[in-house]
């Protein structure tokens, strides 16, 4: 599946493992954002999305497959790692949609080289220089109007790899407003090189100076998101919708899927965590009106 195809996959809520919209028209029609969540390390997709009924799950994983106990069923043949039970709720509601079998054909197995292909939307032998989604966000209508194309809160651009358009990475929202006061205010110069510079340097700028300005005037969302770093960036994301930040995607990351030893216990730690603090994101932006 390339990218286009990726994009063109219409869907109403969390996907797992990744979340593929036709973005740009979601958020330009309806004002729908999306929040991509990398699992970073590689998840164990086998047991997140388990295939419970097939025995070759069992003769293949005979030491770290999960029993019946560990799971809960969602029917044809698959259930979920009992860690991410608190999501259960939006299966039921619809809320929750699988993707399976996402790849490409002679997987890499360097954890780099992966990277960058899945970053990229890249076709397993070599990776693309932008980001799998960033051309069709640039290119949305009234793209120029928005405070910013995109904002990583993990630190890394990664997936918003691109030449052109206003892609933020930021640690926190009291970031934005530090930064806006020390970002080289408007100017030119003769040098067509230095210009160009200068005009990226002008329009960050702008972006974190509206980004700013709009946060000051809200208030603090009232809700509280469980959980350690991810927890952290959700309430983030979760602040910059409730301020009206108009940006089309919203990037988060929970790291530490490089599970080798002690995978059962280390990878049902990772899901709760994943599960708890996707529950208390649903939930509160279900009480300020943005789910």
């Amino acid at each position: 599946m390339d990218r286009r195809t990726l994009l063109k996959v219409m869907l109403n809520g969390i996907v797992m493992p990744v979340v593929p919209l036709k973005i740009a028209k979601a958020y330009a029609d309806k004002g729908r954002r999306l929040l991509l969540v990398e699992l970073s390390g590689a998840n164990d997709g086998l047991n997140t999305v388990v295939p419970i009924t097939d025995h070759r799950y069992r003769e293949l994983r005979p030491n770290i497959g999960l029993k019946p106990s560990e799971v809960f069923d969602i029917g044809g043949g698959f259930a979920l790692h009992s860690a991410i039970k608190s999501l259960d709720h939006m299966w039921q509601d619809g809320e929750l949609a699988i993707v399976q079998g996402l790849g490409y054909p002679g997987a890499n197995r360097s954890h780099f080289k992966s990277i960058a292909l899945w970053e990229t939307g890249g076709d397993g032998n070599r990776s693309r220089r932008t980001g799998w989604l960033t051309d069709d966000i640039e290119s949305m209508n009234a793209s120029a109007e928005l405070d910013a194309h995109g904002i990583s809160l993990d630190g890394g651009m990664g997936v918003f790899v691109s030449p052109g358009g206003l892609w933020l990475s930021m640690a926190s929202a009291q970031e934005f407003s530090r930064l806006s006061s020390q970002v080289i205010k408007k100017t030119t110069s003769d040098n067509a090189a230095l210009n160009m510079l200068l005009d990226r340097w002008n329009t960050l700028n702008s972006s974190m100076e509206k980004i700013s300005r709009k946060l000051s005037r809200k208030s603090q969302i009232n809700f509280r998101v469980r959980g350690r770093k991810l927890a952290a960036q959700l309430g983030t994301a979760a602040q910059l919708i409730h301020a009206g930040i108009d940006a089309p995607v919203i990037k988060v990351q929970l790291d530490g899927f490089d599970t080798h030893e002690g995978q059962p216990g280390r990878h049902r730690r990772l899901l709760r965590e994943l599960g708890r603090s996707l529950g208390d994101f649903r939930n509160g932006m279900k009480r300020i009106g943005q789910w």
